[in-house]
């Protein structure tokens, strides 16, 4: 209850001839002991002039102490050749033993 997590999280790749990287900043504050909000924020850049951005909105719900329930909105943009956005939402199931 009341508690923080925060990440960042840096790659950089080779793939096959294809250069990258990316970065991911997160946080998520346990507001009691049943519900959660997460922020997360990721951009990836490609070498071939494609670049992406991400923001997601994550609820958390605690159901029993070994079981999660996740509900997520993201909306992505891609740069490139071809503009475009993408809007997904994810339903989740966590499991912890």
């Amino acid at each position: 209850e009341g508690a923080l997590t925060t990440a960042i999280e840096y790659d950089n790749w080779d793939i096959k001839g294809t250069d990258a990287w990316n970065i991911m900043l997160m946080g998520s504050y346990q507001f009691n002991q049943l519900f959660a909000l997460t922020l997360r924020y990721s951009h990836e850049d490609f070498d071939s002039n494609i670049d992406t951005d991400r923001f997601t909105l994550g609820l958390g719900f605690t159901v029993t102490d070994n079981l999660g329930l996740r509900l997520e909105y993201s909306h992505g943009s891609v740069d490139g050749a071809s503009d475009y956005d993408v809007d997904e939402i994810y339903a989740e199931g966590i499991m912890t033993f």
